[in-house]
């Protein structure tokens, strides 16, 4: 895959494919960085990285329907859930590889909006443990 327009990325979550709903999606990965400059270091600051971390971001149209966004979100406030993340809803590959991770989810939005937007859910997650990053 070359450069490509992001417009049909794949998102579950808690095993249920919210992908139709999702307006915009993040993904972010951080280490922090270790300090290890010692005495010797000739005036220069030495790094070495250290516990990862990452950020979940998702805005869903909003539905209210039984299985769609509110109903699968809602029950998972306070617990962690697994979620998938793919730049493109098709099979995984080395072109399109599909984020695999824990999310914590502190927070779920109620109904928010002004008069005549559409429904939206914004969600931010944190990541908890490890992220698998699969190619097949």
């Amino acid at each position: 895959m070359a450069i490509f327009a992001f417009t049909n990325a794949k998102v579950v979550v808690n095993s249920v494919d919210l992908s139709s709903y999702v307006k915009d999606v993040t993904l972010e990965f951080d280490a922090v960085d270790l300090d290890t400059t010692a005495m010797n270091s000739n005036g220069w600051v030495s790094k070495i990285g250290g516990l990862k971390s990452g950020k979940f971001d998702v805005t869903f149209n909003q539905d209210y329907a039984a299985s769609e966004v509110d109903a699968t979100l809602w029950p998972l406030l306070g617990t962690v859930t697994a979620c998938t993340v793919n730049p493109v809803n098709t099979t995984n590959s080395a072109t399109n590889p599909q984020y695999q991770f824990n999310a914590l989810v502190l927070q779920v939005p109620g109904p928010t909006g002004k008069v005549g937007d559409v429904a939206e859910a914004k969600c931010s997650w944190v990541i908890s443990g490890a992220v698998t990053r699969a190619v097949a």
